[in-house]
């Protein structure tokens, strides 16, 4: 080995899952489907109770969670589900406080993050929900204004907001972040 090489073994790639409540021109379903990186393939998996068209997601401990989004009337939902790949299957949780599609989501420190979105209007509420409580509670501080189809990421322990829309529909050039601390045993 030489000065500065890497002794860790590379990471197995992350399964991707790809979620929808359209079916093309068809109409609304809930299909799910997972790629494998590993194995360059798609599988078809067990569809979630309800339709879930443009939600908010995120894994925890290996368990995919999908809140709100599109229902099977094309309306935002507060529905909230899980898909165990272990057992292939999903159960209901405890529901959002309000329906929203079109909100940005990370899953960080065994939660998922939900900003803004969409019901009725744009909204700038940031809601969590914790898989252990299996509870949603509301952030304390809201995002600056109302804002969807924002996209969110998270790197070194930070969530990283950026763009979306506002009520009007018009785009935001904001960026924000938000630090997050670690989650204590």
């Amino acid at each position: 080995m030489k000065v500065g090489e890497r002794h860790d073994k590379p990471k197995t790639p992350s399964p991707l899952y790809v979620t929808t409540a359209c079916n093309g021109s068809a109409g609304y379903t809930n299909l799910l489907d997972v790629y494998d990186p590993a194995a360059a393939a798609w599988t078809s998996l067990r569809g979630s109770i309800a339709p879930h068209g443009a939600p908010a997601f995120g894994v925890i401990n290996d368990k995919l969670y999908v809140a709100g989004g599109v229902d099977g009337t094309g309306n935002p939902t507060n529905i909230t589900e899980v898909y165990d790949p272990v057992v292939n299957d999903w159960t209901k949780l405890a529901s959002m406080s309000i329906p929203l599609k079109s909100a940005a989501s990370v899953a960080l420190n065994g939660q998922l993050y939900v900003f803004g979105g969409y019901g009725t209007t744009s909204v700038s509420n940031v809601q969590i929900y914790n898989p252990t409580t299996t509870k949603w509670k509301s952030y304390a501080t809201s995002l600056p204004g109302a804002t969807h189809s924002a996209a969110a990421t998270v790197a070194y322990g930070i969530i990283f907001l950026e763009a979306g829309s506002d009520t009007a529909g018009d785009s935001l050039p904001t960026n924000l972040s938000l630090a997050v601390p670690p989650t204590l045993p």
